[in-house]
């Protein structure tokens, strides 16, 4: 839908803002709306805890739409704590923590709900329209995070001043409400090419995982004569294959510990300690790494790595991810969360990666987790999972196909992301530009739903 600037602006004195249309307002966020907080009710007193009330914490707020949580708070929290309800319409935004350095989290309510001392609660005035103030907000968000500062402790907070300061552009309600609809629609649609193009990242994982799973278990010979593996999960392999514990075909299998000191015996530099959101499929991502001492790592000497090492998160919700150490890497630690698993001359590195990243290694780690009620994953169970075992000559031919293969599907699902990128981007760019009045909606014909 095409929509033109409006005929007449004016100029502002918001530097971001510049101008808006002439029969605009610009009016501070403290004399159009009433912001509240929220608090955290004791948690050493049950009765206050595990009742009927959404208690909304910054986890909550990946939805833009807010009716329940995951957390919940008693009658009894109501009356003996100074914690009060936000009404049905309110909206709701992230005032505290790191996420305040990229973006403003915000969303509306569509149910009475409370919420905890890093959020803010903003209920409109007379003259301001809920929808319009939640678009506002998500237009707005970079220009807000910009205003938020940073604790001794390197905590990002929004201040309650800086809110109420922050300068909003008010059309007349009824031309808020139409901007509501253009936007809903634009976003809508939007949203639907975004969907499909998640359900393409999604089928393309699917696809890696098949082929990935297929080489390692049928090899690359269609007419190869197989045989029952004796493993139900795993079926039939090449019959000149073997199947074996994993014990048998590597020389360690260990991980790490927590440096003594913790998070402050981190150093800006010298050994890298991998974690496990260092560790991932695509390879071993070093953006957010942490270093440690020449002393702490050698005091560490059994999760020393060394290339060719295939590193496992063995705990949490990354628990399975997987990849290996390349030649070259130089000198690291892992800490607990990680095991390194160490084949010998039977198994090739890149090869025993991809058996774990396979359906082969997931299922075993989905079989050992199931019914266990606990994310981990202990040495014993890993060390006795059923690998299958070509010679290294085959296992190489099967790393190369799968190089290949895998590199056609990155490929494919680089573009694909990057797409969602520009469609977010684009999003954005939409309701920046009607809620701000870079763009004339009032004779946009938006198309009924059907």
């Amino acid at each position: 839908m095409k929509a033109s600037p409006y005929a007449d602006y004016r100029s502002t004195d918001i530097p971001w803002l510049r101008k808006v249309p002439a029969h605009w307002r610009t009016i501070p966020m403290g004399f159009i709306t009433k912001i509240s907080g929220g608090m955290t009710p004791n948690m050493g007193t049950p009765e206050f805890w595990r009742g009927e009330i959404p208690w909304v914490t910054p986890k909550d707020m990946k939805v833009e739409r807010i009716a329940d949580s995951l957390d919940h708070i008693t009658e009894e929290a109501l009356c003996r704590t100074s914690i009060e309800k936000k009404a049905t319409g309110s909206i709701l935004a992230v005032v505290r923590g790191m996420i305040l350095a990229h973006s403003f989290p915000v969303a509306v309510t569509e149910a009475e709900v409370t919420i905890n001392q890093d959020m803010k609660s903003f209920l409109c005035e007379e003259g301001l329209d809920g929808e319009f103030l939640f678009f506002c907000l998500r237009g707005f968000e970079k220009e807000i995070a910009k205003l938020a500062t940073e604790s001794a402790h390197g905590t990002k907070k929004l201040e309650t001043g800086t809110l109420k300061r922050f300068t909003l552009p008010i059309p007349p309600v009824p031309e808020q409400k139409g901007i509501v609809r253009f936007v809903r629609h634009e976003c809508g649609r939007i949203d639907r090419l975004i969907a499909k193009k998640r359900s393409l990242l999604a089928a393309l994982a699917e696809q890696r995982m098949a082929v990935i799973t297929s080489a390692v278990t049928r090899g690359l010979y269609p007419t190869a004569p197989l045989k029952d593996s004796g493993i139900p999960w795993l079926g039939k392999v090449p019959k000149h294959w073997e199947v074996r514990r994993l014990k048998f075909n590597i020389s360690k299998a260990n991980s790490g510990v927590t440096p003594k000191g913790g998070a402050e015996s981190y150093e800006l530099e010298g050994i890298p300690l991998l974690r496990s959101q260092n560790i991932y499929v695509d390879g071993l991502r070093l953006d957010d790494v942490v270093f440690i001492s020449e002393e702490t790592h050698a005091a560490m000497i059994n999760s020393q790595v060394a290339s060719g090492d295939v590193l496992v998160n063995i705990t949490g919700a990354s628990i399975g991810r997987c990849n290996f150490v390349p030649d070259g890497f130089g000198e690291a630690n892992v800490n607990q969360h990680v095991c390194i698993v160490r084949p010998e001359s039977t198994m090739r590195t890149e090869f025993l990666y991809h058996v774990l990243a396979s359906k082969v290694g997931q299922t075993q780690i989905d079989l050992e987790q199931g019914g266990s009620g606990r994310e981990g994953l202990n040495f014993a169970a890993l060390k006795n999972f059923e690998v299958p075992v070509p010679s290294t000559d085959e296992q190489r031919e099967i790393e190369r196909y799968i190089e290949k293969q895998v590199t056609r599907f990155t490929n494919l699902a680089s573009k694909t992301a990057q797409a969602i990128d520009r469609l977010t981007e684009y999003r954005t760019a939409q309701i920046t530009a009607a809620t701000t009045g870079k763009i004339d909606v009032r004779e946009v014909k938006i198309p009924k739903q059907t």
